[in-house]
């Protein structure tokens, strides 16, 4: 089990995720690098992730475009959830 509220993903790009909904952030880990990417997320959103049949498409097709149309910048830290 991963600490403070951290998914474990089945994709093949993505290790683990966390859904903030008072912050309106998804925060993803990907499996090549442990740095985490937080994305501007709304529960619709949230839901369309978890139904994605591929999330780490699911990401570059829709998640990284909605955040840029948002101006949302990249700033990815480093994972010391475990």
């Amino acid at each position: 089990m991963l600490p403070n509220d951290w998914q474990p993903c089945g994709s093949s790009a993505i290790e683990a995720y966390r859904y903030l909904r008072d912050d309106g952030v998804l925060q993803l880990v990907f499996v090549d690098g442990r740095m985490v990417y937080d994305y501007p997320c709304d529960d619709d959103m949230f839901e369309r992730f978890i139904a994605a049949s591929s999330m780490g498409r699911f990401v570059n097709q829709v998640l990284k475009p909605h955040a840029q149309r948002l101006g949302w910048s990249k700033q990815p830290y480093r994972w010391t959830a475990w």
